[in-house]
């Protein structure tokens, strides 16, 4: 009951439990039936506690096995405030890896990534990063369902690394029958492939780069209370206007990326196309290579860094990702 009314609230819950628990009353009854000429010589009350001491425990044994049967469902539903399309596990996605998933990432696999026209199927190797990996999730899933694939998965936390590293050593067998690779880098995103850092060397070789950032502005406090109260504070924030790690990403990819590689970069509802200059496709239209990064790529000075950038919808039709092309 608890599972089920985070998602619809009390009245959910009452009438989520309403059909099992009158099956429950109704059996009890039955039960007390032929004991009904004894029963009725009872007073009120007398009466209503045996029927309560029989109905109470049948109905909390069909509320636990009806919440064992569809608590998938209960815990999307819970998790995203009710509404079952905004939040999809990757086990229902690509049946397969055990991880929830926020529906901005969950679309990218498919209409983005792994479905994406101008990807070679016939490449031996498709090098992919995934920045801020936390638990791995969506670097397991890139590597079972992009097979071949060199997955270099960056996470900065030291408490959110180990689970990372615990995640893709027992999903090892998967990635191995996708005959893909899951390396995991302890380094800050936004600067993992400067001089000197482990992905330096892959500078302009990589063919997409999926990111789910820090973007909450430091001023605001997030909606939705699965967020707010149990996130680390590390994973939410990204500075006062919220893009201070999303620019670092968009830099970091720049560089990583080779001519025409794909970037996917999440971002709230609220720093989509509307939001201008101050939201990520804004950011990524903006972004020109100055002297810097120039020396580590072959973008020359001055010139715009991304094209053909685009927002993407979540599935409750809420601007949420954003996609780009590094320049040729």
């Amino acid at each position: 009951l608890l599972v089920i009314g985070a998602g619809y609230g009390l009245p959910g819950a009452l009438a989520s439990a309403a059909l099992p628990c009158a099956i429950v009353i109704t059996a009890s009854l039955a039960v007390l039936w032929p004991k009904r000429e004894s029963w009725r010589q009872k007073l009120p009350s007398e009466a209503t506690r045996e029927t309560l001491r029989f109905a109470i425990p049948g109905v909390i044994a069909t509320t636990l096995i009806y919440a064992l049967f569809n608590l998938d469902v209960m815990l999307v539903r819970a998790l995203n405030g009710g509404a079952e399309s905004g939040l999809y596990s990757v086990a229902a996605v690509i049946g397969r890896i055990p991880f929830l998933l926020p529906a901005a990432l969950a679309n990218v696999f498919f209409s983005d990534l792994i479905f994406s026209p101008d990807q070679n199927p016939r490449a031996r190797r498709r090098r992919l990063l995934l920045n801020l990996a936390a638990t791995g999730a969506i670097a397991l899933a890139l590597a079972t369902e992009v097979p071949g694939s060199v997955i270099h998965a960056v996470e900065l936390s030291d408490d959110a690394i180990v689970w990372t590293r615990r995640n893709v050593s027992g999903h090892g067998p998967l990635i191995g029958d996708a005959a893909s690779r899951v390396e995991v880098l302890h380094d800050d995103a936004c600067a993992a492939a400067d001089p000197g850092h482990g992905l330096s060397v892959l500078a302009g070789r990589v063919a997409v780069v999926v990111s789910n950032p820090p973007y909450v502005p430091s001023g605001m406090v997030p909606r939705e209370p699965e967020v707010r109260d149990h996130e680390p504070k590390m994973a939410l924030y990204g500075g006062e206007d919220g893009l201070d790690v999303v620019r670092g990403v968009l830099r970091t990819a720049a560089i990583l990326l080779r001519p025409g590689g794909l970037l996917v970069i999440e971002h709230s509802d609220m720093q989509g196309v509307e939001a201008g200059p101050k939201g990520v496709p804004g950011a990524a239209r903006d972004m020109t290579a100055d002297d810097e990064l120039a020396t580590m790529t072959s973008i020359l000075p001055g010139r715009h860094v991304w094209t053909k950038v685009a927002d993407r919808t979540d599935l409750t039709g809420r601007p949420r990702f954003t996609v780009a092309r590094r320049v040729e």
